[in-house]
């Protein structure tokens, strides 16, 4: 991909699009649920079919995930939000929502009366940590996020940043400012970089840590428990967590652990209308 095609395409999409969405699957329903998407936003589109996928159809990760969760009647809204840049929200979601402030501003009145979960793999995750504290969620669930990304931005002068922006390369005075929130944080720690992040938070109360022994980053669960795991209650949640503390998880006995009857009845819905087709069917939990 031309790099230079790319990011003009970026710019415009920042400059003309929202980058961001809200759905209501149920008037009377009191949860809200915020899905931000990772730099992994655009893997698998090819050059020519960048602004199609992004700008035309408006794409956003987590939508086939939250579709499974819609049959909730507690389930109100639904929020997906999108860094077009790929570079820790750090300059926001668009042209006019330009700052991790500002986003959370927008959410916090987006939210205004909803009970609110948020949810987010790698930058994703590290974003859903930022909000559900600054926004005094439910919960966060933290797939992979990082805590610390002073190694990780892009094309960035750190020191040339405002204090505004500064202030959210390390999370740690807001893990230390948090009232209570969990964090429901799923690692790998067979990869370095989750392991180093996981170092930062494995003695904070705060932060419940779900291990997992791949390599891979942001391979924890298969894709197809998370409806399960997400609508779960606080209280279940910190059940789960009890039971994992210090341990190290087969994905294997934590699915069978937290399925639902009726997330095992959708698994069998979509393996029978995809008749097997495993490319079909990633696509029913695509992240």
């Amino acid at each position: 991909m031309d790099i230079n095609n790319k990011e003009l395409m970026q710019q415009k999409i920042y400059e003309q699009k929202l980058n961001y969405k809200e759905e209501y699957p149920h008037s009377k329903g009191k949860k809200c649920y915020i899905f931000f998407s990772s730099n992994g936003i655009d893997k698998n589109i090819t050059e020519d079919k960048y602004w199609d996928e992004l700008a035309e159809k408006n794409k956003f990760e987590w939508k086939s995930i939250a579709d499974s969760l819609k049959y909730h009647k507690d389930l109100g809204k639904i929020i997906y939000v999108r860094d077009i840049f790929k570079n820790f929200y750090i300059n926001g979601i668009n042209h006019k929502i330009d700052s991790i402030d500002k986003m959370l501003d927008f959410l916090g009145k987006a939210v205004k009366g909803y009970e609110v979960t948020t949810v987010g793999i790698s930058s994703g995750g590290y974003l859903a940590t930022i909000s559900a504290i600054k926004l005094k969620a439910e919960r966060a669930f933290c797939i992979s996020g990082q805590f610390d990304i002073h190694s990780h931005l892009r094309n960035v002068d750190e020191d040339r940043l405002n204090p505004d922006k500064r202030k959210y390369l390390s999370l740690q005075w807001l893990l230390e400012d948090n009232k209570g929130t969990p964090i429901y944080y799923f690692c790998p720690i067979g990869c370095e970089h989750d392991w180093n992040n996981y170092q930062l938070v494995q003695n904070d109360a705060n932060v419940k840590t779900f291990m997992f022994p791949d390599k891979l980053h942001a391979a924890t669960v298969y894709p197809f428990n998370f409806p399960d795991i997400l609508f779960k209650s606080n209280q279940k949640m910190e059940k789960l967590a009890h039971h994992y503390e210090g341990k190290i998880i087969n994905k294997n006995e934590f699915y069978l652990r937290t399925v639902t009857f009726k997330g095992l009845m959708l698994f069998i819905k979509h393996i029978l209308t995809t008749r097997f087709d495993l490319r079909k069917l990633k696509k029913k939990w695509e992240v």
